[in-house]
C-alpha cells in the first residue's frame, strides 16, 4: 500500500503544483481562519449575579443584626414583653428610686459599704448580660420571672444599704451622746 501511495506521488507531482484547489474549498479554509464569533460572555453574568447575591446576604444580615441589637438594648423592660407589665415595672422603679433618695445614695461612702455595693455591681452585671442575650429567651413567662427577680434583689440590696446606714447613723449619734 505505501508502493502504491509513492508511485501515485511520483506520477502525479506536476498535477499537484498545477491545479488549484476549488473556490468551494478556500472557502471552507478561509472560514477555519477566521476567529469565531464573540458568544456573550457568561463570565460577565456569573458575576453579576454574584455580586447581587452577596448585596442581598450582606442586606439580610445586616437587618438581623441591627434586629438583634435592638432586641437587646430595646427589649430591656417588662413593659417591652407585656402592656399589662407596665405598672409593675413602674412600682418597682418607684421602690428604687425611692430608696436611692432616701438613703442619698451619690453621697454614701462606697468604701464604707463596699460589699454592698460589691454585690450591687455584680447584680447589675449580671442583668446586662442578661438583656444583651434576651432575645434568646423564647419563654415569656421565664423572662418576667427573671427581670423582677432583678428588682426584687436590687430592692433588698438597697434596703439593706440603707439599714445599715441608718445602724451606722443611730451608732454614731449614741456614741457621740456618751461622749
Amino acid at each position: 500500500m505505501k508502493d502504491e501511495l509513492e508511485k501515485f506521488v511520483a506520477e502525479n507531482t506536476g498535477r499537484f503544483d498545477i491545479e488549484t484547489p476549488r473556490e468551494s474549498s478556500w472557502e471552507a479554509i478561509r472560514k477555519g481562519m477566521t476567529p469565531p464569533q464573540e458568544k456573550p460572555k457568561r463570565a460577565f453574568h456569573f458575576w453579576k449575579l454574584a455580586a447581587s447575591i452577596l448585596l442581598l446576604s450582606t442586606l439580610t444580615l445586616s437587618i438581623l443584626l441591627f434586629r438583634q441589637m435592638k432586641n437587646a438594648e430595646g427589649l430591656a423592660s417588662l413593659a417591652d414583653i407585656s402592656p399589662e407589665y407596665v405598672q409593675l415595672e413602674k412600682t418597682y422603679q418607684q421602690s428604687i428610686q425611692e430608696i436611692t433618695n432616701r438613703i442619698e445614695y451619690k453621697k454614701v461612702d462606697k468604701t464604707e459599704y463596699a460589699w454592698l455595693f460589691e454585690e450591687l455591681q455584680v447584680l447589675e452585671e449580671l442583668n446586662e448580660n442578661f438583656r444583651k442575650d434576651i432575645h434568646k429567651v423564647r419563654d415569656k413567662e421565664r423572662l418576667v420571672r427573671i427581670l423582677v427577680d432583678h428588682y426584687e434583689k436590687k430592692i433588698k440590696i438597697l434596703k439593706r444599704l440603707e439599714h445599715e446606714i441608718k445602724r451606722d447613723e443611730q451608732k454614731k449619734e449614741s456614741d457621740d451622746s456618751r461622749v
